[in-house]
């Protein structure tokens, strides 16, 4: 975690247990893995995009964010965050969304979108999309709507986080690229790398391994 935590979230961010996450003690701290992943994930944003800037305030776009727990973790980490707009095509994942982010106090700066409102989106300035494990439990069909709103609202950064590639469900046991479509869309990739980036053994023997794209905006 020294490695990768050059922003030295951990010491920022805190779990306490609530809402049934798996928690256990790590030298007197009480982690779980929501508290890793999004230590790790945003460190790895604020590697390329200004998170953590002062001069100035960036919107963010969560597709499929389902219950919040990123919204909350970049809220609390980047106070240059303006606005983290949460959206999920799961009416449950949305509810909860709310129910959890108006828990944790920060409706202030997070706001849930229900999926018929995305198009209202359009004429905010949004610089950073986020996408965790949600492409690739949809159809392509569905990834193309998403990248077509991509570029209507002119979000320059895209973040996609995937165990399963740049593919989507298209049936049991199909699954299909839509990298082409990420091109097609006016995205190139900057960056691929793993989760576990700083460490050979995580990369092979750790839990819930993941692949990591950021793609810019032509």
């Amino acid at each position: 975690m020294e490695k990768t935590d050059k922003a030295d979230l951990f010491q920022v961010l805190e779990e306490d247990n609530y809402f049934g996450a798996e928690t256990f003690d790590f030298h007197g701290k009480l982690v779980s893995r929501d508290l890793l992943d999004s230590i790790i994930e945003l460190n790895f944003l604020a590697a390329y995009v200004p998170l953590f800037s002062e001069s100035r305030f960036i919107n963010v776009l969560d597709i499929g964010a389902g219950y919040g727990r990123l919204a909350h973790r970049m809220t609390a980490a980047c106070p240059n965050v303006g606005k983290y707009f949460c959206t999920d095509a799961v009416p449950e994942s949305t509810f909860l969304s709310q129910y959890y982010l108006a828990f944790r106090n920060v409706l202030d700066r997070c706001a849930v979108v229900p999926l018929d409102k995305v198009t209202e989106l359009r004429s905010i300035p949004i610089e950073l999309a986020i996408n965790v494990h949600s492409f690739t439990e949809c159809r392509g069909r569905v990834v193309a709507w998403w990248l077509e709103e991509l570029s209507a609202i002119k979000i320059p950064w895209l973040f996609i986080e995937t165990d399963f590639g740049l593919t989507s469900r298209d049936g049991y046991g199909v699954r299909n690229d839509f990298r082409e479509k990420i091109e097609e869309s006016g995205y190139r990739l900057i960056v691929q790398q793993p989760k576990f980036a700083q460490s050979q053994i995580l990369r092979d023997h750790g839990l819930y391994p993941s692949e990591f794209y950021l793609f810019r905006r032509t």
